[in-house]
């Protein structure tokens, strides 16, 4: 196997996505989580779980694989999954009343519907740099997002 940083890297994202999401879902300020928010989470989750999927080779050939060569060959599975999550993320935002009350309605909207472009922008750009500039982006604001967090 040929050793590439990309296909790793998309992997962890993903880890990091899913830890977010459950953080977000389980730190609810009002104590309250309804029954649909608990469906779209799930559906976020599964979403996230086939991107993760799509991130790494489910089998290695006898003749070995490049990890490189798989991640640019399978970017459109996986920045496509993720162009989605982050769509139903932006929906799921948008329609939550709580969300609408709140005077950075519009940042939280248009945050998400960047990073959906974004995320979009790599099913088609293959250049390295952009992918790296690009994870690393947005490895580094999530976990900033969330390194406050206080367990318990």
């Amino acid at each position: 196997m040929q050793w590439h940083w990309a296909a790793p890297a998309a992997t962890f994202l993903s880890v990091v996505l899913v830890t977010g999401e459950f953080m977000s879902t389980w730190s609810s300020k009002n104590g309250t989580i309804w029954f649909p928010s608990v469906l779209s989470t799930v559906g976020l989750f599964v979403l996230l779980y086939l991107g993760a999927a799509a991130a790494l080779p489910d089998e290695v050939p006898s003749e070995g694989l490049n990890l490189k060569t798989f991640y640019y060959s399978n970017r459109t599975h996986f920045w496509g999954l993720m162009t989605l999550f982050m769509a139903a993320q932006m929906l799921l935002v948008a329609v939550n009343p709580l969300n609408q009350a709140s005077p950075h309605f519009l940042f939280f909207v248009g945050q998400d519907a960047l990073v959906a472009l974004v995320c979009a922008s790599l099913i088609w750009i293959r250049h390295a740099w952009w992918h790296a500039l690009c994870i690393a982006a947005f490895l580094s604001l999530e976990l900033l997002n969330w390194w406050g967090l206080k367990l318990g």
